[in-house]
């Protein structure tokens, strides 16, 4: 039987949650039946050296720094790709490579199905990103629409382009492909930096220091929950917003209870050593973090953001669901999470069972199953 000739179309390959999720499931591809090429707008990501041999990886630019124009200048020598491989279908990850592909679409004689990813909530996270998000957000309901079938990272996506956005092409929700099932293991069991060392009630939250994963709400819950109870915070990731959050944790005598452990390569050693995690968003595309602790035995405490973490767990089932920005609510709810012992071992074992859905392996053939229908189907 003849190979299906597959096209992925992203940005630099490193660094980002959507090229660590297309990492996932690329790396399961059955390659005895599929041919797998990988279109990239820019080189130098660290993720490439991690790809299987048999991916073909084709760099559209060069030497270029700037995202935008390593876009923009991959747009004829895409094109020529297209028309050189004629892949049975291509599939973009991230919104600016979504616009390029359903543009060019338009373009192409005999133009070969196109599969939209959706990896973020568009009208949430692109509304603060000023001029270049209001331009995507007026030109998604027009080229979108050019695509054979879009991919969204969850329900709440999927309503949001439809309601808001004005998609008329079938929308399929597939999860985000949330942990590794042959590395989380390892790096589970590596040993932290002494350095660090875990304390009773360890706690853990990990993301971007933006005002969108919600860290002052969470630092102003906190200083709530230390009124009674005691702890200990690690906060992994960069970003921004750190001097300020730094200075607010000072001011509200936390000090001592809250660590910013910066970015960190392997975030699986520091969830098997805390006893809850707590994500604190505004906002969500899913909040894939959440899987990754679950899987790692951490209880789990999340706001009930658009979109994702209520299509994870639901509330006293596999973890805690607290108001999105309401300090209190969340302290309420870390408070009973920490004082609980026998909820939080519950929480503890559902949440790892619900992880098992969003394993890599599962998550990579339903991707693969959508992706066949659609080429069965042109």
């Amino acid at each position: 039987m003849q190979r299906r000739k597959l096209l992925f179309f992203c940005s630099k390959f490193g660094g980002g949650g959507a090229e660590m999720h297309l990492l996932r499931i690329i790396t399961h591809t059955d390659f005895a039946k599929y041919e797998v090429h990988l279109a990239l707008t820019r080189d130098g990501g660290n993720y490439e050296a991690r790809l299987p041999q048999a991916i073909v990886v084709h760099h559209l630019t060069t030497g270029v720094t700037s995202s935008l124009k390593a876009l923009l200048k991959s747009y004829l020598p895409l094109k020529k790709l297209i028309d050189q491989l004629k892949p049975s279908a291509v599939i973009s990850i991230m919104d600016p490579q979504n616009l390029m592909l359903s543009y060019l679409k338009r373009k192409l004689k005999n133009a070969p199905p196109v599969i939209l990813c959706c990896q973020n909530a568009p009208v949430k996270s692109l509304s603060n990103e000023g001029l270049r998000g209001k331009l995507y957000l007026n030109l998604i309901p027009k080229w979108y629409n050019a695509a054979t079938e879009i991919i969204a990272i969850c329900g709440g996506v999927k309503q949001e382009l439809i309601d808001k956005l004005r998609i008329r092409v079938p929308v399929k929700v597939i999860y985000n492909a949330g942990y590794d099932e042959d590395s989380y293991l390892l790096k589970k069991a590596e040993p932290l930096d002494n350095t660090y060392v875990r304390k009773d009630n360890q706690l853990i939250a990990c993301g971007r220091l933006h005002k969108q994963k919600g860290f002052d709400i969470l630092i102003e819950a906190l200083a709530l929950v230390k009124q009674s109870v005691d702890f200990n915070l690690w906060i992994l990731g960069e970003g921004d917003d750190k001097q300020k959050l730094m200075e607010l944790r000072d001011a509200k005598g936390l000090t001592e209870n809250i660590r910013f452990a910066g970015f960190q390569t392997n975030p699986y050693q520091f969830f098997a050593n805390a006893d809850v995690f707590v994500l604190s968003s505004r906002w969500e595309g899913f909040g894939n973090v959440i899987t990754e602790a679950m899987i790692c035995d951490c209880a789990v405490v999340s706001t009930e953001c658009d979109f994702g973490p209520n299509e994870i767990i639901k509330h006293n089932k596999e973890g805690l669901l607290a108001k999105v920005e309401d300090a209190v609510s969340l302290a309420q709810n870390i408070q009973e999470i920490l004082v609980n012992k026998e909820l939080q071992e519950q929480l503890r074992i559902a949440g790892r069972e619900r992880a098992t859905h969003f394993s890599s392996l599962a998550i990579s053939r339903q991707y693969f199953e959508a992706i066949d229908e659609v080429i069965n189907n042109k």
